[in-house]
């Protein structure tokens, strides 16, 4: 046999093996993958009042910077490090409220931002370990109904009378988005969502939900309609989250 010709048929050969190796190790990745997904979902570990939550009623939660883990409850803000948990209330620290409704990260700052019930507003700063008041156009925020990040790295810091306030904690610079730009609320903010696209989806309480556009500065209201199944399944908004596709949920 002809040299060239024997190497043509061993390479034919070679490529031939690595093909139904290639195929193989498919076949084994498809299997072990439905195998794996036909599995019932492990829990991990739960936490609860015996491991030292404040309550077992959680309302919010949120990560810093350092890793830690913060859970806002209705008796108080806890800190989870590892196995251990360390609790923030109006006994041991300047926490206006233990009732609390929502926690939220701010990473540029390295501060968390803490509501509570009474639409009081606390700042944990993360470096210093202690709590503050913020100051927002020199005076401090109250009737707070929700906190949440801006697309730009800012904060949106929403009012139960619908004012929205933009609040950046870096540069101290903020702007509002008055309620006279939007519909007549009557029962109150419950959320505020930043899409990145230019809009703001505004939670209310049994009233549906507000979509503004912070370039056109006009405003859309969505409601629950009994006769209409692709209306909002219901009025009470209390969060709204946009995915990594920017699908808003």
């Amino acid at each position: 046999m002809h040299k060239t010709h024997y190497y043509r048929i061993l390479v034919k050969h070679i490529s031939n093996d690595k093909a139904c190796a290639y195929l193989l190790s498919l076949l084994i990745l498809l299997t072990t993958t439905t195998i794996v997904s036909a599995q019932p979902r492990q829990l991990g570990q739960t936490l609860g009042m015996r491991d030292g939550l404040s309550s077992g009623f959680t309302v919010d939660m949120a990560i810093d910077g350092q890793g830690f883990v913060w859970v806002a409850t209705e008796a108080g803000l806890n800190r989870l490090a590892g196995n251990t948990c360390t609790t923030f209330n109006t006994s041991n620290s300047a926490l206006s409220g233990d009732e609390l409704v929502g926690v939220c990260h701010h990473a540029k700052s390295q501060t968390l931002w803490v509501y509570d019930r009474g639409g009081w507003l606390d700042v944990f700063d993360c470096r210093r370990q202690r709590f503050a008041k913020p100051m927002v156009d020199g005076q401090a925020p109250a009737h707070i109904a929700a906190v949440s990040q801006a697309s730009d790295g800012a904060l949106w810091l929403a009012h139960y009378d619908g004012d929205i306030v933009h609040h950046d904690p870096v540069g101290g610079k903020t702007w509002t988005v008055p309620r006279s730009r939007l519909p007549k609320i009557q029962k109150g903010v419950r959320s505020v969502a930043d899409d990145g696209m230019g809009h703001l989806y505004i939670g209310l309480r049994m009233e549906g939900l507000i979509v503004y556009d912070l370039r056109t500065h006009r405003a859309c209201h969505y409601a629950h309609r009994a006769t209409d199944a692709s209306s909002l399944p219901g009025n009470n908004v209390r969060r709204v989250f946009t995915d990594h596709l920017h699908h808003v949920w």
